[in-house]
């Protein structure tokens, strides 16, 4: 696959906005779910082409280049989020959510290296469930 702007790349690459619509149908207490499960399966299926993994790849070895964007993948999955989730801390749930995904894909996909790298998809799924629903449902502490 080749992308002759970063745009292009990000487009392709986020997968908020390309993969979360589908997910949005359904009851919102299965949206975690769903959107892990659709994570792991677009990922298990990838190969190292994939704009998701380059984006993930040029944050680590290009800063400059990456900043853009993760700002516009921030920015275009907030609006993806803003249709199903809600609350004064919205901004920061999502910015855990993408932080999270792209710690997965860097550790499983990129680098390959510990029991990330090495779990069953369905295990990664059940775990990614749990975080993704604690994250999207949770309230920030008080004080």
């Amino acid at each position: 696959m080749h992308f002759s702007t970063k745009e292009e790349l990000f487009i392709a690459a986020v997968p908020g906005t390309r993969d979360l619509a589908e997910n949005f149908d359904g009851d919102p207490d299965g949206l975690p779910h769903r959107v892990a499960a659709s994570f792991v399966r677009r990922m298990e299926l990838a190969d190292s082409a994939d704009p998701f993994i380059a984006l993930v790849r040029t944050a680590a070895s290009d800063e400059q280049a990456a900043i853009p964007l993760l700002e516009e993948m921030w920015s275009e999955s907030l609006a993806a989020y803003r249709r199903v989730l809600d609350g004064p801390d919205l901004d920061i749930k999502v910015d855990l959510i993408g932080a999270l995904l792209i710690g997965i894909t860097f550790s499983r996909y990129v680098v390959r290296q510990g029991p990330l790298a090495t779990m069953q998809p369905d295990a990664l799924v059940h775990y990614l469930t749990n975080s993704l629903r604690e994250i999207m449902s949770g309230q920030p502490p008080a004080g």
